[in-house]
């Protein structure tokens, strides 16, 4: 149910100077009633739509659209405690429940562990209250959202190929390689994957920051987008040595086969971060459809290089696939960047 709204609300609002709430609230309520059929149609295709699954499932759907909306208020806002708290909370309960299962203090089964990961997110909706007055009064309108809609559109795609594309590299590896290659990637994946929360912590705080540039200068800033990149390189650096070193001594040598591919994947993973936070210019400047190009472009060199190099060198040709096309994606928004900034200059 978010398609790519909340980026662009937070983008548009700060550099129109005013406050699309009304529409971008109205979309995602659309969203979700798209999503809403969607989903049952997917439970009942997967024989999973019991009574019980589907209400709890129901109540999960929306209150995640609901936490998805908070978050791209809260941004807006640019209060970032609140921010947080909005992934943490959820996150936090998830936690206490593995914690539990880990230590073999509780079992559930697939209904129980249903019900945790589905209602997990409904404490952090108290934090609609912390919202502003004026933006707890909402009207429902359809002026201007049919244009927010396909504004939104290519930021929406570029955002469901991203978030797809651990499970799109697992399902290569588990057809060419088999399902214990698939553990052995995964394991790599995860533990590279810090990389991610990093871009979106940068992404989140940058996005607000380099819209209000936009507005009072007229530009974007370039130089703190250029020295954030250095600094994730150097994290990555760093990053590949502690994990050759803690890896062992926290797992054994239940990983070994992991290990090899953390260096490709921790550069990897990096070098996705830096041109994922760098998408805040998209944004920024109202060319979703250059996101969108190019993130297309990543997933079909990823295709390639993985057709081209899995037969001949296994998980290595994957995680190289993935390093491949992480560059072509970075070039291209470098390219764009140079590009643009020549042009404010």
């Amino acid at each position: 149910t978010d398609l790519g709204t909340n980026s662009l609300f937070v983008a548009h609002s700060i550099t129109k100077g005013e406050n699309p709430l009304n529409r971008f609230m109205s979309l995602k309520f659309l969203l979700f009633l798209v999503a809403l059929p969607v989903s049952i149609f997917i439970l009942l295709f997967f024989n999973l739509a019991d009574t019980q699954t589907l209400i709890i499932f129901l109540l999960g759907l929306l209150a995640y659209a609901i936490n998805f909306a908070l978050f791209g208020l809260f941004q807006q806002l640019e209060d970032f405690v609140a921010v947080v708290a909005v992934n943490t909370i959820p996150a936090l309960i998830k936690g206490i429940f593995a914690v539990l299962i880990f230590f073999g203090l509780i079992t559930l089964n697939y209904e129980q562990a249903f019900i945790v990961f589905s209602l997990s997110v409904v404490p952090s909706l108290v934090l609609w209250w912390f919202l502003p007055k004026d933006y707890r009064k909402l009207k429902f309108t359809m002026i201007g959202v049919r244009q927010l809609f396909f504004e939104t559109l290519p930021a929406g795609i570029s955002l469901f190929i991203s978030e797809g594309w651990a499970a799109i590299a697992n399902g290569i590896a588990k057809i060419a390689q088999g399902y214990a290659q698939v553990g052995i990637y995964s394991v790599a994946e995860k533990i590279s994957s810090v990389f991610t929360l990093l871009s979106l912590a940068i992404f989140t705080v940058l996005l607000p920051k380099n819209a209000k540039n936009k507005k009072e200068l007229n530009k974007y800033d370039f130089t703190e987008t250029i020295l954030l990149s250095i600094g994730i390189l150097l994290v990555s650096g760093a990053a590949i040595v502690a994990a050759r070193i803690g890896v062992p001594i926290v797992f054994g040598d239940k990983f070994n086969e992991s290990i090899k591919l953390l260096d490709i994947m921790i550069l990897a993973s990096a070098i996705t971060a830096i041109h994922a936070f760098m998408e805040n210019y998209f944004y920024v400047e109202r060319k979703t459809k250059v996101l969108f190009s190019i993130t297309t472009t990543k997933l079909l060199v990823f295709l390639g290089a993985s057709f081209l190099l899995v037969p001949a060198y296994s998980l290595n040709g994957l995680a190289y696939a993935q390093l491949a096309s992480a560059l072509v994606a970075l070039a291209l928004t470098v390219y764009i960047f140079n590009k643009h900034k020549s042009h404010q200059l």
